[in-house]
């Protein structure tokens, strides 16, 4: 893929080959602390744009126009695990009508900005973190800085096996099994 950053207009540019293309408008990323570079505005579209284009030598072009909406809230706050460590993942806000999302940095901060309103609170632990959740709760965010402190997330103790096999019996490595919480959340595996 490509990242290519706005200018002052507002305007994008990239030469592409030809394919199908999804583009989606995301903050940029802070080498530094790991994490997305904070911003006063969300893209709120839930499906990226897509294009396509000729898998030949001709010259095409295609016009996509993406709507933020300026943010007037900010989330602070501190992920860290029971037993003290910085844990790596996301944490979205969302409900019926936005999801707002950052990543947690190298430090176990959170720094996002979002909409006035009432939220649902939700942690996405990285791969080698699936252990850790944050309990379900509901947030409310006011206009201004909100600092919604430290969020102490718990350490599973639940666990289930999954076995893959071939229509013979055989066992196979290396399959991605995906899980989700119902009220919301995720992990990645590899199947035993």
């Amino acid at each position: 893929g490509y990242d290519v950053d706005t200018d002052a207009d507002g305007n994008y540019s990239v030469v592409i080959e030809g394919g199908e293309w999804d583009v989606y408008l995301n903050p940029g990323w802070d080498e530094e602390h790991q994490t997305n570079v904070e911003v006063d505005w969300v893209f709120t579209g839930i499906q990226p744009e897509n294009v396509s284009f000729a898998e030949d030598n001709s010259e095409e072009t295609d016009d996509l126009d993406f709507t933020v909406v300026r943010t007037t809230a900010k989330i602070a706050g501190t992920l860290i695990s029971s037993d003290g460590e910085i844990v790596i993942g996301s944490i979205n806000i969302y409900n019926k009508d936005y999801n707002f999302w950052s990543w947690v940095d190298t430090n176990g901060k959170i720094n996002f900005g979002a909409i006035p309103g009432t939220y649902s609170l939700n942690f996405s632990p990285e791969p080698g973190y699936e252990a850790y959740y944050l309990s379900s709760q509901d947030i409310e965010i006011q206009e201004g800085k909100n600092d919604i402190g430290e969020l102490k997330l718990k350490k599973k103790t639940s666990s289930f096996n999954v076995l893959v096999q071939d229509q013979d019996g055989n066992p196979l490595e290396g399959i991605s099994v995906s899980t989700w919480f119902t009220q919301g959340g995720s992990g990645w595996t590899n199947a035993i």
